[in-house]
């Protein structure tokens, strides 16, 4: 687990230490949270438009920031969370950040010193939350550690809160621009990993465009469904679909489209009473495989 906290803004092609980073990930089975960056059009907190190199790779876990302004219980009540740290467009085209923490008015003390910093902000704030939180899921089930896929696809499923209205919700997508899949809930993550409810699956590139399925069952006490897919990227073409049936209708779907980069990371939401309880099946579909093996991960919660 490697938690970074600098970095340098840049355009056009990824520099040698952010494909470092990228080949640690995919040859050393590491998870690496990432920090984002404060760049703002403003000093408002209005969207900004770049974020740090080093957090642009497929298979680094960008993180940004947010501020909660409201919203006394964290597993009852929906906060309010107010655009501090944002972004947009990443090198590449690459959207980031995949997935957001608090960021704002973080209290610190440095190392080998009491002296205290009541009011720190920004993503290298934010970072080590998420960083925190995989550490102590990867030592609550050492499956977790080198499969860095796992690890987004569980953070993604458990981060239900949002601050953004920007959500794409076509087909129950759940993905913004500016927050990734939302924001972190160390509780909901730990739940889909204490409840088993993930799967892993390695395929190789003769099952490109067929379909891995897993059958769910959601009852009235699941009010909000929400299923993450990602895997480890090893090419920019390798690719793969997300989609979840009720019987044989599709209630919620995220796939490629020509016009986006593909990135590793896919999520959808959807409420359970308007299509009925009992038994969904979550689909995954081999689109691109440029690898003797590819390996992906789901979870759901």
């Amino acid at each position: 687990m490697l938690n970074i906290s600098q970095g340098y803004y840049s355009t056009g092609e990824a520099s040698s230490a952010a494909s470092f980073l990228e080949s640690l990930v995919r040859n050393m089975d590491l998870t690496i949270c990432c920090a984002c960056g404060n760049e703002v059009d403003s000093g408002e907190g209005e969207d900004g438009t770049r974020v740090s190199i080093l957090s642009g790779g497929d298979n680094v876990l960008g993180v940004g920031a947010v501020k909660w302004v409201g919203g006394s219980d964290p597993y009852n009540a929906m906060p309010t969370l107010y655009r501090y740290y944002e972004y947009g467009s990443a090198i590449e085209s690459v959207n980031k950040p995949d997935i957001c923490a608090s960021g704002y008015g973080i209290g610190v003390t440095y190392a080998n010193s009491y002296y205290v910093v009541p009011e720190a902000s920004g993503t290298s704030f934010s970072t080590p939350i998420v960083s925190r939180i995989v550490a102590q899921l990867m030592q609550k089930n050492a499956y977790l550690i080198g499969r860095q896929s796992l690890v987004k696809a569980l953070l993604s499923a458990g981060a239900k809160y949002k601050g953004r209205t920007d959500y794409e919700t076509t087909n129950n997508k759940c993905y913004s621009l500016y927050e990734g899949t939302g924001v972190v809930d160390a509780y909901c993550s730990y739940s889909v990993l204490n409840q088993s409810r993930y799967a892993t699956k390695t395929i190789s590139q003769s099952e490109m465009g067929e379909n891995y399925t897993k059958q769910i069952t959601v009852s009235s006490s699941d009010k909000v469904i929400r299923v993450a897919l990602s895997w480890l990227k090893k090419t920019n073409r390798s690719n793969f679909d997300l989609k979840v049936y009720k019987g044989n209708v599709c209630v919620a779907k995220s796939i490629h489209t020509s016009s986006e980069r593909v990135q590793n990371l896919r999520a959808v939401e959807f409420i359970p009473s308007n299509y009925g309880y009992g038994t969904y099946t979550i689909k995954v579909i081999y689109q691109d495989i440029q690898n003797s093996t590819e390996s992906f991960s789901l979870a759901w919660y």
